[in-house]
């Protein structure tokens, strides 16, 4: 679409606004669209390095990874202040898969945002991808305790938390304590249970995973553990018994009943 069109196109908005008629294009329409109308505005304000950033980040979302970063350096080179230059270079590297430079982008950005728990996050996966789960638990472990600061914790931090210490080494337990952590936050959301289900499974804690009255996995783990392999003779007789053990409610029967009152 030319610059002139997508001028008329806002004019027709703007007028079909004020006679109360339905706009036919969004003010957040096609990328393509909202990148040409940010060409134009840049053309107008060709020193505006929020411009350029802004629209670096419409051609990664395009997919254009050498426009994009071609805009985040025009934007530095106006700002060098800019600071979110290098956190969305970051994410546009990692997206793109070339992640050691992805990881130098997100390290200047936190050198001067240490407590950005998305940029956290972000460095976090790309250190998994470049083969460094450990380091990518401390980032991790530093998301989540700044998204607990400001209330906001999201399921993704533990889950992939988790993960990576299970790549950095097998390290079932932590990995576990800290998927309960998440779930004591965030409750019984279905991707952490069946993580820590399967960690529970893997390590032989069959007790555990399938008996909720005794600390283990709640009911919404029950339909996966009923559909999944058998790893165990006991895995799969506990599997028999799952319907009365996961019933809110339901007495362990491995523990003796009340005596009567």
């Amino acid at each position: 679409m030319t610059p002139t069109r997508v001028v008329l196109r806002a004019v027709l908005c703007a007028a079909c606004s004020m006679l109360g008629v339905a706009p036919l294009v969004s003010a957040h329409g096609p990328l393509h669209e909202q990148i040409a109308a940010l060409t134009l505005r840049i053309e107008r304000q060709p020193r505006d390095a929020f411009l350029y950033l802004r629209r670096g980040d419409l051609h990664a979302q395009d997919g254009d990874t050498r426009a994009a970063l071609s805009d985040y350096d025009r934007a530095a080179w106006l700002d060098p202040a800019e600071v979110e230059v290098d956190l969305a270079r970051g994410r546009t590297l990692s997206a793109a898969g070339r992640f050691a430079e992805a990881k130098a982008a997100l390290d200047r950005y936190l050198d001067q945002r240490p407590d950005d728990p998305d940029a956290r996050t972000e460095r976090a996966r790309t250190l998994s991808k470049l083969g460094r789960p450990d380091a990518a638990v401390g980032d991790y472990t530093r998301a989540i305790r700044e998204r607990e600061a400001r209330g906001r914790v999201v399921a993704d931090d533990y889950l992939e938390r988790a993960q990576a210490l299970v790549k950095a080494g097998g390290h079932r337990s932590e990995a576990l304590r800290g998927l309960d952590e998440g779930i004591a936050r965030l409750g019984p959301l279905a991707s952490l249970e069946l993580y820590a289900l399967d960690l529970e499974l893997a390590s032989a804690r069959y007790d555990e995973a399938l008996a909720p009255a005794s600390g283990g996995r709640t009911v919404a783990t029950a339909g996966a553990l009923a559909r999944a392999p058998s790893r165990d003779p006991r895995a799969s007789g506990a599997r028999r018994r799952s319907p009365n053990r996961l019933r809110p409610g339901a007495r362990d029967p491995r523990r003796p009943a009340l005596p009567a009152t």
